[in-house]
């Protein structure tokens, strides 16, 4: 990781116990892959600047980083805001393949996600497709889930 990422990283997380330093060498492997995270911790613990952290930190800073709050997920909004798009979403398209969209989701406390959405939910990270525009225009989509619960 080069200097001035770990400077990032040292600068928004404070602490200088083995605990810290453990999360914060944590951090910078996961920052290097694509894996889908799980961060824990009671409520408070800063488990979503973690999260921004890593996303941050890695090869694909660039592209945005959408935050869903779970706990205020209903029928209606799972589908708008991440399995129908009506309009381009803050992602990116690869120049080397424009049908694949580029996401990072920052999913807030996971756990708490109504059962009849975690159907849906599934079946995004299972099919890696989304709707673009119209129900019959479907979209690959390079997917990074980073996820939080208590």
């Amino acid at each position: 990781m080069p200097a001035e990422k770990h400077a990032l990283l040292t600068r928004q997380i404070v602490g200088h116990s083995q605990s810290i330093k453990k999360i914060l060498l944590q951090i910078e492997k996961l920052a290097l892959v694509d894996s889908t995270v799980l961060v824990t911790g009671e409520s408070g613990v800063g488990k979503s600047l973690v999260a921004e952290v890593i996303h941050g930190s890695g090869h694909r800073e660039n592209v945005p980083l959408i935050k869903i709050d779970c706990t205020q997920l209903d029928k209606i909004s799972i589908e708008k805001e991440v399995l129908f798009v009506v309009q381009p979403p803050p992602c990116m398209k690869s120049e080397n393949n424009p049908e694949t969209i580029y996401c990072n989701l920052l999913l807030e406390e996971i756990g708490e996600v109504p059962l009849q959405q975690q159907r849906d939910l599934l079946r995004l990270l299972e099919e890696r497709q989304i709707h673009w525009g119209s129900v019959q225009d479907k979209r690959s989509v390079n997917l990074r889930i980073i996820a939080t619960t208590h």
